[in-house]
């Protein structure tokens, strides 16, 4: 198995640990945002990003269920978040044509942004919880073609998951809300969001640097 990097293996254990120290199970965005820096730091804008877009995408497919679960809208848009992911792997694995994936992707986002109402109006069973899970994948496509959101965050030092805003909140937070709950989804539970950060912080960022060290099939361009 690949080794970790020093500066990455230390982050995690720091982070691991303020996690478990907080009385609420927190992990502070500015610590992820630390942590994504340290997966690509030669960073590259003409092609995907590796280790970042794989986190991003084991990350989303972790709470891919709880959309499918309720299944909001229709049989076009119930497949919506696994369209977007079908393009960060693609995209992320050089099988695509950047251009294209990159205007899908966008095009796709206004759909996402306009499910909320019709689900709401159709169905009344639909819990916040959904459109998190839905949104988790809207991130991590975009976090792919190197959108930080966290980088829009204007009080990220002071403030915590619950409280970001729309645009300024990363595909970890939005997965993390949409399986433990908390902001508008419903009541949190501690322990779920507990395990979240530990899944997250132990397996998904290991995994996403050892995806990243393979070799990619081929590269189609950025233009």
């Amino acid at each position: 198995m690949t080794a970790l990097p020093d500066p990455l293996r230390r982050m995690i254990v720091e982070s691991m640990a303020t996690m478990k120290a907080d009385l609420h199970y927190h992990l502070p965005p500015l610590r992820r945002l630390a942590i994504y820096r340290s997966l690509n730091p030669r960073a590259n804008p003409d092609a995907p990003v590796l280790a970042r877009g794989w986190l991003a995408i084991i990350t989303a497919r972790r709470v891919l269920p709880v959309w499918h679960m309720y299944c909001p809208v229709s049989v076009e848009d119930n497949q919506l978040p696994d369209r977007l992911l079908s393009i960060a792997r693609n995209a992320i694995s050089g099988t695509i044509d950047l251009e294209r994936a990159w205007h899908e992707a966008n095009d796709l986002w206004f759909v996402a942004g306009s499910l909320g109402e019709p689900a709401i109006q159709r169905r009344t069973d639909v819990p916040n919880k959904a459109f998190y899970a839905c949104d988790t994948a809207l991130k991590a496509v975009h976090e792919v073609f190197w959108i930080e959101f966290l980088q829009k965050a204007t009080e990220i030092e002071h403030t915590s998951d619950e409280y970001l805003q729309d645009w300024e909140r990363d595909s970890a937070a939005s997965a993390m809300i949409a399986e433990a709950g908390g902001a508008d989804a419903g009541s949190l539970d501690l322990r779920k969001r507990h395990d979240f950060w530990e899944w997250w912080l132990s397996q998904a960022v290991p995994a996403a640097w050892v995806r990243s060290q393979e070799p990619v099939t081929k590269s189609i361009p950025h233009s």
